[in-house]
């Protein structure tokens, strides 16, 4: 995998997220004379990446791949510079504190650095958002035991409304892991053991998260959660059968019928 796709992939994120959340971009040219193509919200999004990858340094490509937060407005100057991070996230402040934050920090990125690339803000999102203050749901395990799909999506709905009011346009969800190792200690993270629920789960959250304009990082990767001895991040023993037909289904799924904005996790 080039350093160019990669590249690709996550300007169209960019690209897609301000198109999703308006409170992620500010305009930098009021009047938009001569505007860049890649300022250009009407223009078509292949012909944005392009020329915004075009002006880009390799430092700017690569602090795009970065998700580079802080926790305080007089800390931008001093953490980016002239150069915007790919993304960040927040998950000690609450739900206010997190809105005037956002909002400070899109400002700083389109008015002080060079190219004016505003941030794809994140948060997590398993069973409602971290920010203290925001509405908080049963662990995606409980879920999971609804067996009810449009449950889950009201849910998002609800989550998604939570975001766009903070000026976050992802969520770092929802979890696809598989729970057939119970010592693995994130367990409660998943919609349980059977890969056709956590697909049907998964689908709907992220329809749900889709209609109020956020999109969600399905996650972690492939197999992830059955590690060896339910230890966080070793290896998965199996072949190639079991990848597919058990671990793999739960992506495809996913990305056949709600096709999330961020692929990220599963690449």
């Amino acid at each position: 995998m080039t350093l160019g796709y990669i590249m690709k992939t996550f300007c169209r994120c960019v690209a897609l997220a301000c198109v999703l959340t308006p409170m992620a971009c500010f305009a930098v040219n009021k009047d938009g004379a001569n505007q860049p193509v890649y300022k250009d919200k009407n223009a078509p999004i292949e012909a944005r990446v392009d020329d915004l990858l075009g002006r880009m340094t390799l430092h700017e490509k690569v602090q795009q791949l970065q998700n580079n937060s802080v926790s305080h407005v007089n800390e931008f100057a001093g953490r980016y510079g002239q150069v915007s991070p790919g993304s960040v996230h927040e998950m000690g402040l609450s739900a206010y504190d997190a809105a005037v934050l956002f909002t400070s920090m899109q400002r700083y990125l389109a008015d002080s650095t060079r190219l004016g690339i505003p941030a794809l803000t994140s948060v997590e999102g398993i069973h409602g958002l971290i920010q203290n203050g925001c509405t908080i749901f049963p662990q995606a395990i409980a879920l999971g035991a609804t067996f009810n799909p449009s449950l889950v999506e009201k849910m998002t709905e609800a989550e998604a409304r939570e975001a766009r009011a903070m000026g976050i346009a992802q969520l770092l969800s929802p979890v696809l892991d598989i729970a057939r190792e119970l010592r693995w200690g994130r367990v409660e993270k998943t919609y349980g053991e059977d890969p056709f629920l956590i697909g049907e789960m998964a689908t709907a959250f992220v329809r749900g998260a889709q209609r109020n304009g956020v999109g969600c990082m399905p996650k972690h990767f492939v197999a992830h959660g059955t590690p060896a001895g339910g230890l966080n991040c070793a290896h998965v023993s199996g072949g190639e059968r079991e990848l597919r037909n058990l671990y793999a289904y739960p992506f495809a799924k996913v990305f056949r019928n709600a096709h999330p904005v961020a692929v990220m996790s599963c690449l």
